[in-house]
């Protein structure tokens, strides 16, 4: 046993772990809810004021550790839940076996700058970070070790968003301001060469067995219409690091995703002043536009070639849960609104492959009591999501890689200067 305290209230905090389920309570008088990805119980007596009540949750997924709490703290019920929903986030997060193959959090790699982007090489062993101070770190993804940082020429300190192509062993590198993207040396983090983009350079993403990149340019905003200037799509040939084409847009690019099995690229646009946010689709073997279609902002979007689907998510719903799911059927390119996504949506991803024991789509959320990551699966029969699971991050999550090799998840968290690497188990 061992104890927490904090200041008033409470006025005492007693955690108890357990290893099992022995002694988890049987009835309660309230059902289970969530916090921080916890299923939680409380167990109250007496009236409201300076009474002990008995808490239990469960840490993780699969097979949990109980814990048990006793406090005193004072106020009605909800005031209650509010200051024991704090007293929990302050807990550290329980760490899985990485030999048990349960879903949960591996391990908590701390950075020295605050990170804006990161990358994966699987079958590498290489995790790359961004941060806001203009550099790139690469580490070991067996140690969590930091190998090596350098400093990025950029030429303004915006935060660059990164991509890897894992057999060229590169690493591509938003430069906003240069109108540009470095190519980096994985190995050495030394900068081989620059390819030109369109002006402003937002987001990137990769075919490594096409060896393709394709970079997102925003363009200019303006509250005026005719001071806006419109973004483009750079395809970027990876043998020959030189850009192939530029496909114009009529919006501002925010984000984007290949398909590479259909050779499509989806980009989540915000419209000029006075026009409709969208998605455009873009046909990569002949460098154009296949469709524009009208969603809510995309703030972040995955295409999916195994359920041959596209998710996006939109924050600027105005709904309670403060996000919507998107759903674009490739084929027909027809979208439609569907359950409700996190609150506070933060960065989005995808575990790759056909096995569909592994196989997620991954949401990282910033809430009141830190980062948490949402865990969603397709069901039989529907591309509908359904949450499955959640894990407890950093706070101010900004970025997901999936290492589809190993099975793990790495969530990059600003305001804790972090990365949460996550096990993602079987079923």
């Amino acid at each position: 046993m061992s104890s927490v305290r904090s200041g008033a209230p409470p006025a005492f905090f007693v955690l108890e772990r357990r290893a099992d389920r022995t002694g988890a309570p049987t009835a309660v008088t309230e059902a289970p809810y969530q916090i921080m990805g916890r299923q939680m119980y409380l167990l109250g007596s007496g009236p409201p004021g300076a009474n002990e009540i008995s808490a239990w949750w469960e840490e993780g997924t699969g097979d949990c550790h109980i814990y048990r709490a006793r406090l005193s703290l004072n106020g009605d019920s909800e005031a209650v839940k509010t200051q024991f929903a704090k007293i929990i986030a302050s807990i550290p997060a329980a760490l899985v076996d990485p030999s048990a193959g349960k879903t949960g959090l591996l391990a908590e790699i701390p950075l020295e700058h605050v990170p804006s982007s990161i990358a994966v090489m699987p079958f590498e062993g290489r995790l790359f970070v961004a941060d806001r101070e203009g550099g790139l770190s690469a580490s070991d993804t067996a140690t969590n070790a930091l190998l090596n940082r350098v400093v990025l020429p950029l030429t303004e300190r915006v935060p660059p968003v990164i991509t890897a192509i894992p057999f060229t062993k590169r690493v591509y590198v938003t430069d906003f301001g240069g109108d540009r993207v470095l190519v980096i040396d994985g190995t050495t983090l030394a900068l081989i060469t620059t390819v030109p983009t369109g002006r402003a350079p937002t987001a990137v993403a990769s075919d490594a067995k096409a060896n393709r990149i394709y970079v997102a340019c925003l363009g200019r905003q303006s509250a005026r219409a005719s001071e806006s200037v419109p973004g483009s799509v750079t395809i970027i040939d990876g043998n020959t690091s030189t850009a192939l084409a530029t496909v114009p847009t009529h919006g501002h690019l925010v984000t984007l995703d290949v398909h590479p099995t259909i050779g499509r690229l989806y980009v989540g646009a915000l419209g000029l002043p006075g026009e409709s946010s969208f998605i455009q689709v873009v046909d990569i073997r002949t460098s154009s536009e296949v469709a524009s279609v009208g969603v809510s902002p995309p703030d972040a979007l995955v295409a999916d070639p195994v359920d041959n689907v596209v998710y996006a998510l939109s924050r600027a719903t105005g709904t309670s849960f403060g996000s919507k799911w998107i759903e674009l059927d490739p084929r027909t390119n027809g979208a439609g609104t569907f359950i409700d996504g996190p609150g506070d949506a933060r960065a989005m991803g995808w575990h790759p492959g056909s096995d569909d024991r592994y196989r997620r789509i991954y949401v990282a959320s910033h809430t009141d009591l830190g980062g948490i990551l949402h865990i969603y699966r397709t069901f039989s029969g529907t591309l509908r999501l359904g949450e499955v699971g959640m894990v407890r991050v950093g706070t101010d999550p900004v970025a997901i890689a999936v290492d589809g090799a190993t099975h793990r998840v790495y969530v990059a968290s600003a305001g804790t200067k972090t990365v949460s690497v996550v096990l993602q188990g079987p079923g």
